[in-house]
């Protein structure tokens, strides 16, 4: 199939050594002009058709001077409300798929809630709208977790963290209800949406899940087995639990030759876990809200990656915040478009610093020489 996959730019998927398929010209024009377009902007955009009309992107959120503040592509940034004072810096905001919970906190000083609320979400704004939707912050809430990382439930109902031993707790926002496991809380992450939510960790001997369900009582359900080999490092669950990412050893192929390195594989999450190669590295970030695209960091570059299929598109010199809920538009952070005349103004270092400094000072012009006839150019001969 060699028509690129969702209008992701120059994204070609594997083939043979040796052979690479290429879109038409006319099509490769549009791709081009897809991809200098994203680019250009700090938001980049994976849109279904290189050919329709780009949707606007969604508003995002952001923490400055001690609140919340929402900006969308129109319209000034607006304040939802003041970041808890006891909580001083924050450094994590997360939101959930459906912008109905907003997790605030830091690693090392704690974990706050809040309830979103508004007749519109995060990822629906009109595009004849000049100001953001109404969305509105609740009160915040403090959380019982211990110094460590915390995760927020696809569905915004479950908060997951740390207990002060360092064990995996869940906590349902509406009923306050904690279930613990005797996991470090690292290893541990949260898949699915109301009934289906559960618990999904990796060990020596796979990877595990086991439901959580607000009517029954801490540990009651058995965990289940859905993959018989865990990945060395980077497992990441997809919102639904359906499908993860990991760093697994695989071949590759560096010249003629095949070398084992670690690479970054898909499988599915149903006993088999049948891997497929993705990419030659890099770290998830985020997943979008339908699980179908997830955010990669390959070094310094950011990526928009198929779930499934394994095509991807990087921006070299981003790093990637977050997505939204359909895939089209990822947030990315990069050196600001103002200081290029600044860095080209700067002194040459290396071998241009050499080059320069070897250089005969410029003498002012002597008497014109006699002019002589222009030597001839080279001539290029191109082959059919």
């Amino acid at each position: 199939d060699r028509s690129p996959s969702r209008g992701l730019g120059d994204v070609y998927k594997r083939q043979p050594a040796g052979r690479r398929r290429v879109a038409p010209a006319g099509r490769r024009r549009a791709l081009v002009a897809l991809s200098l377009t994203a680019l250009l902007g700090v938001v980049a955009s994976a849109a279904s058709s290189a050919f329709a009309a780009a949707p606007p992107p969604p508003p995002f959120l952001y923490i400055k001077e001690g609140a919340v503040w929402m900006a969308a592509d129109k319209g000034a940034p607006r304040e939802l409300g003041a970041v808890p004072a006891e909580l001083g810096l924050a450094t994590s905001l997360q939101v959930d798929g459906a912008a109905r919970t907003l997790l605030l906190g830091a690693p090392a000083r704690g974990w706050y809630w809040a309830p979103l609320t508004g007749p519109a979400g995060l990822d629906a704004i009109d595009a004849e709208e000049s100001a953001p939707p109404p969305l509105q912050l609740g009160a915040f809430h403090k959380l019982p977790c211990a110094a460590g990382r915390a995760t927020i439930s696809p569905d915004g109902t479950w908060v997951l963290c740390a207990t002060s031993v360092g064990t995996a707790m869940a906590i349902h926002l509406d009923t306050g209800q904690r279930v613990v496991r005797n996991l470090a809380a690292e290893h541990v992450m949260l898949a699915g949406s109301g009934p289906q939510t559960r618990l999904v960790w990796a060990d020596p001997r796979g990877i595990w899940e086991a439901p959580l369900t607000a009517s029954k009582p801490a540990g009651a359900a058995p965990p289940r087995r859905v993959a018989k080999e865990a990945p060395r490092r980077g497992l990441s669950v997809s919102p639904s639990g359906a499908r993860a990412l990991g760093i697994y050893e695989g071949q590759a192929r560096r010249g003629k030759q095949v070398i084992v390195k670690e690479l970054l594989f898909g499988f599915a999450l149903d006993g088999k876990a049948t891997r497929r190669k993705a990419m030659a590295s890099g770290a998830v970030k985020a997943w979008s809200a339908n699980g179908a695209w997830a955010l990669v960091q390959d070094g310094s570059a950011a990526c928009i990656m198929a779930a499934t299929g394994g095509q991807y598109k990087c921006w070299k010199g981003y790093r990637g915040e977050s997505i939204s809920a359909d895939g089209r538009f990822a947030l990315l952070v990069g050196d600001r478009g103002d200081d290029v005349a600044a860095h080209a103004a700067k002194a040459p270092v290396g071998k241009a610093a050499k080059a320069q400094a070897g250089k005969a000072p410029a003498k002012a012009p002597a008497k014109a020489p006699a002019a002589k006839a222009p030597a001839p150019t080279r001539r290029w001969r191109t082959t059919p």
